[in-house]
């Protein structure tokens, strides 16, 4: 057998080890599997992840006061991130962000009536879904875990630096959602970050057991929740502030929420 028929073998050799691998595990397509996704959880093309957050009670006074009062939410579901500057971008059409080119970072410089604005218009891109704001104590029960609350002082966790982007780790700036961890219901930056907008007009809580409640008819500001990257006891789940509904600032954002259809 001359040098030329030997090489011919050796080649053909190399090119069945070739394809025989190429049969087998693709360890790299293995790691860039699409995670599973949780369960009860809806995907939309715009907004994402919405996780189903199922109905429970639990005290909504008792992590800001002394005694706290019984209030049930019904099923719904919930954004696992803040809404971020791509998805304001894919309705709006544009980007009000104080920090721009950062599709991933929650959108801020908002106002809550501009919240308003992007909900009707999504609601008209996507027919029957009727995506809303959180109400104050919906908002209050998905940060604390839901029914699978462990009580922490954060959404996710006691160590605030491990949970949320503050102002003790955020270099004075927002971030890309999902960078720290997430809480007991797999939702993403509910400490931190920025502050989201609820539905409710700021009230004082009634002392008595609620289901579904959605704050006064009338107002002059709206509740806002989480705490920010400028903040950080402001973080815990409990803290709440009120903020007029033409407000805009670099550290407002907002989540948004579904509800359930049976």
């Amino acid at each position: 057998m001359n040098k030329q028929s030997l090489f011919y073998l050796f080649f053909l050799a190399i090119l069945g080890m070739e394809c025989h691998i190429g049969k087998g595990k693709n360890p790299v397509a293995d790691n860039h599997s699409q995670p599973k996704m949780p369960e009860g959880a809806i995907k939309d093309p715009i907004i994402g992840i919405l996780l189903l957050v199922k109905a429970g009670t639990f005290q909504i006074g008792k992590y800001d006061r002394k005694e706290g009062h019984l209030v049930y939410v019904d099923d719904y579901y919930i954004g696992q991130t803040e809404v971020t500057q791509a998805q304001w971008e894919a309705v709006m059409g544009n980007n009000p962000s104080f920090f721009k080119n950062c599709p991933e970072c929650p959108v801020e410089n908002i106002s809550w009536d501009e919240t308003q604005i992007f909900i009707t218009k999504l609601n008209k891109m996507h027919k029957g879904n009727n995506y809303r704001l959180t109400t104050d104590a919906e908002w209050a029960f998905a940060a604390l875990g839901g029914n699978r609350t462990k009580g922490y002082n954060y959404a996710g966790g006691d160590d605030l630096d491990q949970v949320a982007w503050n102002i003790n780790n955020s270099n004075g700036k927002t971030h890309p959602v999902k960078g720290k961890s997430p809480n007991e219901l797999g939702l993403y930056d509910m400490s931190g970050n920025v502050w989201e907008f609820c539905s409710d007009w700021f009230s004082n809580y009634e002392d008595k057991f609620q289901a579904n409640p959605k704050g006064p008819e009338t107002g002059v500001y709206h509740v806002t929740r989480g705490g920010s990257y400028g903040d950080d006891s402001a973080c815990a789940v409990a803290y709440r502030v009120a903020v007029e509904p033409s407000t805009r600032f670099k550290f407002l954002g907002f989540r948004l929420a579904r509800d359930v259809k049976h």
